[in-house]
């Protein structure tokens, strides 16, 4: 794909700097914390999407709000025929939530400033921004050495 070509360069123009390293405090990069299981409870809902239309971020319930506030737009309107829980309905949805977070994660790179939405966010212990690249096909952002793990 061509925007792939140009996250790449972006984000390999971001983190080759004069020393070659990438130092998250210079430049103002960080990732998006998880917060701690709290006792009684199993999991923490706090995962962080940004709409690819109007850039708000959400915090969850990121499919309500495309259905509700953006159901003008043409990918959208495509959903609201699909079953509810089909595949297809599912796989459209996430890469419209995908592609709104690459939105959000290319242009805060460009600025230098602000927080990378990453995929899977298990794997957040000791990483830096520049341990994680755009997928060509899905537009996830995942550690470059292993995938999605």
């Amino acid at each position: 794909m061509s925007t792939c070509g140009t996250v790449k360069q972006i984000v390999n123009d971001e983190y080759d700097s004069e020393n070659g390293d990438h130092n998250p405090a210079r430049n103002g990069l960080s990732l998006f914390p998880k917060k701690c299981v709290t006792t009684g409870c199993r999991q923490v809902y706090d995962k962080t999407h940004f709409c690819t239309f109007c850039g708000t971020m959400i915090r969850n319930k990121m499919t309500r709000h495309l259905l509700s506030v953006h159901v003008d737009e043409e990918a959208v309107k495509k959903n609201l025929f699909l079953p509810k829980l089909s595949p297809q309905r599912r796989y459209l949805l996430h890469t419209l939530i995908n592609e709104g977070n690459f939105k959000h994660n290319i242009s805060s790179v460009q600025e230098g400033k602000g927080s990378t939405v990453v995929a899977r966010r298990n794997v957040l212990a000791n990483r830096s921004t520049s341990d994680f690249t755009a997928c060509e096909f899905c537009k996830k952002w995942m550690l470059k050495t292993c995938g999605d793990t």
